[in-house]
């Protein structure tokens, strides 16, 4: 049975969705992050009278450009400041905070089309810019750590929100500014992420906990009189990997958790008496088998409570201090898969900015068609849809591809109870790091095969010479393309220590948008 509610302390009864629910809520805003980024090139023209009307001279398309990208200064500047802090303050509350700012940023562009101000409008943008730097840096942590065994698919399913909000924001953007003007584009999408906003402040963080500091030590579990029953806990990561014991015989006992229960819904059964045992909290008999059982005590509420997490109680539960900058700086510059897959992410973003830029007119350069308007459509719909469709596929794939791998190595299920939580000692760390490299290179094993297969497809397209020809193998060719678009986010939360993680995605972001992105194209 779930615990009830936790109250606020002024009585205000708190938030505790599901993990399937806040995923839903945060795709949902990273939906409308990217509908924002459509705002402006959605109506160029309305914004290019905008700025003739500001007597700015005749470049409109470089102000206009700079509108497009002054986000990524505001990014910039907050997005490690955001990574940093989550090791002082509630997740929720942080981002709550950087949304709250993003709303306030977005009306306040709305209103400087009201006082015809393009500095209001620049200095706006910027801000949006800060306001997500909190998110962005942060929600991919939460995903991570309760998305079980379905990292792939759900940290997929939130990053299909950039084509399609990216979609969803040049339609949006044209109709509202052809009934009413731009500036009620803006106003709408704030009010309504406002809302969203206010309610990271009504979810406690111990609702969905993430990894945020080291264990303060790597101490090996103390000897007691309940020996017997530690001794699964205490086995090497070697052995428990390639050849695992028998289960204790008390993990049959009718009272133990069921193997079908969540793994939330384990850490709360009852327990056989007053001493502690171990819990097989997902896969149980088999998980017990490879030595990955956690020792468990009994709270005053009568339930099952875990020294794993970051609170926990003892040496061996609690976490260590918080990490300078410099510290988590170098932790994660010196880790070579971070390196790696930030490198080939620029040239993966530089290659796709690059299609948005110019693919309408490489489309008319080859006579396929005569109006701008329909080349852009037509390239801007394909673009889309192939990342509606291209990137859960290959967050799938990379889930199937980790099962198997688990099922031949005898894995199966280990790494659902580690997420979230602080190993207590030496052991439990390695087997948190094995696990940790077994995604990992299931990661980067489709991203690899994913980006020669489209390599593949790509080259013989470029030499159709009918309409039909080179957008069908195109079009296909971005679908797989874009399967690896999340594949690359979570590779970047895997080839980091855990808490490093919101730092790292803070440092790649700013360096995608500096080597990949920066440059927002002016209208062709």
């Amino acid at each position: 049975i779930p615990p009830p509610p936790l109250l606020h302390p002024e009585g205000v009864r708190m938030l505790r969705p599901s993990a399937s629910v806040l995923l839903g809520y945060f795709t949902l805003v990273n939906i409308f992050i990217y509908l924002d980024r459509g705002i402006i090139p959605g109506a160029p023209q309305e914004f290019s009278d905008f700025i003739i009307k500001n007597e700015l001279g005749t470049a409109t398309d470089v102000w206009f450009g700079l509108l497009q990208s002054a986000f990524i200064a505001g990014l910039s500047v907050s997005s490690l400041v955001f990574g940093h802090l989550l090791h002082y303050f509630s997740g929720f509350w942080l981002m709550g905070v950087g949304l709250t700012m993003w709303s306030c940023a977005v009306l306040l562009s709305g209103f400087s089309g009201v006082v015809e101000s393009y500095s209001l409008l620049l200095v706006a943008r910027i801000l949006s810019g800060v306001g997500e730097a909190s998110y962005a840096s942060i929600a991919p942590v939460f995903i991570c750590d309760n998305a079980g065994d379905k990292q792939g698919l759900w940290i997929a399913i939130f990053y299909t929100a950039i084509p399609l909000g990216t979609a969803l924001g040049y339609i949006y953007s044209a109709v509202v500014a052809n009934a009413a003007g731009w500036r009620f584009a803006f106003f709408i999408e704030g009010f309504i992420v406002l809302v969203l906003a206010l309610l990271c402040f009504w979810i406690p963080e111990d609702a969905f906990p993430i990894r945020k500091n080291k264990p303060a030590t790597h101490s090996k579990q103390p000897q007691s009189q309940s020996q017997s029953t530690q001794e699964p806990a205490t086995a090497t990561t070697e052995a428990s990997l390639t050849s695992p014991s028998p289960p204790p015989s008390s993990a049959t006992h009718t009272d133990m958790p069921s193997p079908s229960a969540s793994p939330r819904e384990n850490d709360r059964a009852p327990l056989l008496d007053g001493v502690h045992h171990p819990t097989y909290t997902t896969n149980n008999l088999a998980e017990a088998a490879k030595g990955s059982a956690r020792e468990v005590t009994v709270g005053q509420d009568g339930v099952l409570s875990s020294p794993c997490a970051d609170d926990g109680g003892g040496e061996e539960g609690k976490a260590a201090s918080p990490p300078s900058v410099v510290e988590e700086l170098l932790a994660v510059v010196t880790a070579p898969s971070f390196l790696v897959l930030t490198w080939g992410y620029a040239a993966y973003a530089a290659a796709t900015m690059g299609f948005s830029t110019f693919g309408s007119s490489f489309l008319m350069g080859l006579g396929f068609f005569r109006h701008e308007t329909s080349a852009s459509s037509v390239f801007g719909a394909m673009v889309s849809l192939a990342g509606i469709l291209g990137t859960p596929l290959g967050g799938v794939l990379a889930d199937r591809w980790e099962m198997r791998e688990e099922h031949r190595q005898g894995t199966e299920g280990m790494h659902r109870d580690m997420d979230g939580v602080t190993p207590r000692n030496e052991e439990e760390e390695k087997e948190t790091e094995y696990m940790r490299n077994l995604r990992l290179s299931s990661v980067t094993f489709i991203m690899t095969v994913a980006s020669l297969v489209a390599f593949l497809i790509f080259i013989p397209s470029v030499y159709m010479t009918t309409p039909f020809g080179f957008l069908g193998g195109f079009f296909l060719g971005m679908i797989v393309l874009f399967m690896t678009q999340g594949l690359m986010n979570l590779g970047l939360l895997l080839a980091v220590p855990p808490e490093n993680r919101s730092f790292a995605f803070a440092l790649a972001t700013i360096l995608l948008h500096l080597l990949g992105g920066g440059a927002a194209p002016g209208r062709g």
